[in-house]
C-alpha cells in the first residue's frame, strides 16, 4: 500500500506545480475594489497579437522580446483611456489590466511564437457640466 501511495504522492505534487508554473505568466488583479459612487465600469479586451520568436535568436534577445510583447498590452490599455473618455464624457481611470502571455511551438519547421492577450477594465467618472 505504501509503495502504491507515495507515486500517487508524487503526481499529486507535480501536478499541482505544473499549474502553478502554466498561471504564472496570467498578471492582474482578481479583487477589484468598487467603483466610485457615480462612477460606470468597463471592461475592454485587448487585442490577440502574435509575434513569432525568430529562430538563433539569443535567450536573453528572447526575454526582451517577450517584455516588449507585454508591454504593449500595458500600452494599449492606457492608450484606450482617451476614447473612453471622449465617448462618455467622462474622467477615465484604469482599475486593472490582465495580461496573458503564452509561447505557441507551430511545429516542425514551424518556430515559436509567443501569443499575447489581456484586458483592462476602467472606472469613468461623468464630468461635472
Amino acid at each position: 500500500m505504501k509503495t502504491i501511495c507515495k507515486p500517487l504522492l508524487l503526481a499529486g505534487v507535480a501536478s499541482l506545480v505544473f499549474v502553478a508554473a502554466a498561471s504564472a505568466q496570467s498578471l492582474g488583479l482578481t479583487n477589484l475594489p468598487p467603483a466610485a459612487p457615480g462612477a460606470i465600469r468597463v471592461t475592454v479586451s485587448v487585442p490577440q497579437q502574435f509575434t513569432p520568436i525568430p529562430q538563433g535568436m539569443t535567450a536573453e534577445d528572447q526575454q526582451k522580446l517577450i517584455e516588449s510583447v507585454r508591454r504593449r498590452i500595458y500600452e494599449n490599455s492606457v492608450t484606450e483611456c482617451g476614447p473612453l473618455s471622449e465617448v462618455y464624457k467622462a474622467d477615465c481611470r484604469i482599475v486593472s489590466v490582465t495580461a496573458n502571455l503564452n509561447l505557441m511551438n507551430q511545429g516542425i519547421g514551424g518556430g515559436v511564437t509567443i501569443n499575447v492577450n489581456g484586458s483592462a477594465t476602467y472606472d469613468l467618472t461623468p464630468r461635472s457640466k
